[in-house]
């Protein structure tokens, strides 16, 4: 069965939202928000100024039905409705590095090898 919720692309996820609900979560560099329905108010600190703390200013961007807005780096972001009716939004993750991916095969592989030696011994002569 084929899952709408998952692309080769990374993982995709759809949030909705009424006006005056926040979603907060942190993005990766390279995830994207597309605005799927209604506009969307989205917030943010630059990370660059991280050590300021509250006192870096925040950074406000409007995105309308339609446009995405991709992340240039990890930081955390809100997400609001701009418009009474609320909004939709589409989260789409990054994909992992082939680096990673190669990483978790490796450790796979290795957890299987150990696995197989560890196993006792069958005799073949019965």
């Amino acid at each position: 069965m084929h899952d709408s919720t998952r692309s080769e692309m990374g993982t995709l996820r759809t949030v909705a939202l009424v006006r005056g609900a926040i979603h907060t979560l942190e993005l990766r560099r390279g995830a994207a928000i597309v605005a799927v329905e209604g506009e969307l108010l989205i917030r943010y600190r630059n990370a660059a100024l991280a050590s300021l703390g509250q006192l870096a200013p925040e950074q406000t961007l409007h995105l309308h039905e339609g446009e995405q807005y991709v992340a240039h780096e990890r930081n955390g972001y809100a997400v609001s409705a701009a418009q009474t009716p609320g909004a939709r939004f589409l989260l789409q993750e990054p994909p992992k590095p082939a680096r990673a991916a190669w990483i978790t095969l490796k450790r796979r592989l290795s957890r299987a090898l150990a696995w197989l030696r560890a196993r006792p011994q069958q005799s073949d002569t019965a």
